[in-house]
């Protein structure tokens, strides 16, 4: 049923009626409070618009009057606003300020829509152009070359339009950018996820076909994100910068840290099927290579040793600045799970707390172990984010990875997308 913005607060008070009406059937009780959710952010929603709206409205008349102000009229009133403000007094034989208050009204009035649009159109592009333009000067003391110093402007300026957060690391990510430039490879890297599926009776699969999402749209959609990412290495290219883009597939996820419940051989075979497939996916295209995560982890001394010294931290916290830091997230983690884990019941009842327990260290061990690895990485190392920041945080649990952790670029939307779209259509 489509509802125009007029009657959405009549709609949202008819939801409320219905919520009281029938609650034992649970698919309608869970629909109505879903279509409450949706009507309250729908008026949420046009109630910031209509803020926003009147907010450049204010500023369009500001504009327009600022504009007479500065536009020059004859010695006797100095400027336009003042001319038009001296007229009206005259005319109506009335005070000065009341004059001023009578102009600012009428040009108020005065103002369309299509007024409101010229304005943001006009602001935009001097914000846009001011910005090209601090950048450039910016970039001009960093080049004797201009060429070059157009180029670092111009993957800035693209960069700042496509990324879905900021930078981690950006510093550091301008000067790999910069080396870039002046001839040196770029070294991109990710962690792709596993596909999983769970029956949520206490049943778990690893999924080796990377289009199951067509079937099942609320698995990963690995194609799509796959096909993004080769975007960036295509965008450094059109640059003139060499790259290559090395994949990492987060096997440790499940044979190592054992997030998805016990392992068992199937499912490491699936694993490894699903590696050669996304391998195949890619076919012959140069400079990319794929790995799992556990080839540069494996029989690593310093992988072994951070993921021992973070496991004794988690379990005891009585490292006094490491608990001051980090006590109140793992706790926030541990109940985040225990809500996962729950709802997936691959553990008895009685003993999923302590599961979770015992399974958020050990993500938290191995997390902070590969940050540590990936530091050690070629020095042009730029990591692109599968996830979100909040997540990648537990890279750099342990202090050795902070120095010399790459910097992060965000800027994935198409498995986003795709899972907006399911949202919005099962809604």
């Amino acid at each position: 049923m489509a509802l125009c913005d007029s009657s959405l607060e009549n709609f949202s008070k008819s939801l409320s009626q219905l919520d009281k009406i029938d609650q034992s059937f649970e698919g309608k009780y869970w629909i109505i409070n879903n279509l409450t959710f949706e009507t309250k952010r729908l008026l949420k929603q046009k109630e910031d618009n209509a803020k926003e709206i009147e907010r450049y409205r204010i500023e369009t008349v500001n504009t327009k009057i600022n504009a007479l102000k500065t536009t020059s009229s004859s010695e006797k009133y100095g400027d336009e606003f003042n001319r038009i403000v001296c007229t009206r007094a005259d005319s109506l034989d009335i005070s000065l300020p009341k004059a001023e208050l009578i102009v600012k009204t009428e040009i108020e009035n005065s103002i369309t829509e299509l007024n409101i649009k010229e304005y943001i159109f006009i602001s935009l592009s001097e914000r846009k152009v001011n910005q090209l333009k601090r950048l450039l000067q910016k970039n001009f003391q960093k080049f004797d070359d201009p060429d070059k110093a157009l180029k670092l402007t111009s993957i800035q300026y693209e960069i700042d339009k496509i990324k879905t957060d900021n930078i981690w690391g950006s510093n550091k990510f301008e000067k790999i950018i910069l080396n870039g430039i002046k001839g040196e490879c770029v070294n991109l890297i990710t962690m792709l996820c596993l596909i999983n599926q769970f029956d949520y009776n206490g049943e778990y699969s690893s999924i080796s076909n990377l289009d199951a999402y067509l079937d099942n749209p609320k698995l990963e959609a690995i194609p799509l994100i796959i096909n993004e990412m080769l975007l960036l290495p295509n965008f450094l290219d059109f640059y003139g910068i060499k790259s290559n883009l090395t994949i990492y597939i987060a096997d440790t996820d499940y044979t190592e840290i054992g997030e998805f419940g016990p392992v068992n051989n199937k499912n490491v075979r699936n694993i490894q099927d699903y590696i050669k497939n996304v391998q195949d996916y890619l076919g012959n295209i140069q400079n990319v290579a794929v790995f799992s995560v556990s080839q540069i982890t494996n029989n690593n001394r310093l992988y072994d040793s951070v993921k021992k010294d973070i496991t004794e931290k988690v379990k005891n916290f009585k490292d006094y600045d490491f608990a001051r830091e980090w006590y109140q997230k793992f706790e926030d983690d541990v109940e985040r799970r225990f809500e996962s884990q729950t709802k997936r019941k691959i553990f008895a009842q009685d003993e999923i707390r302590q599961k979770t327990l015992e399974l958020t260290r050990s993500i938290w061990s191995c997390n902070a172990a590969q940050g540590v690895v990936f530091g050690t990485l070629d020095p042009n190392t730029i990591l692109i984010s599968t996830e979100r920041r909040e997540r990648d945080i537990n890279y750099t649990i342990d202090k050795r990875s902070r120095e010399n952790f790459p910097p992060v670029l965000y800027v994935l939307k198409a498995a986003e997308n795709w899972n907006r779209k399911l949202v919005q259509k099962e809604t």
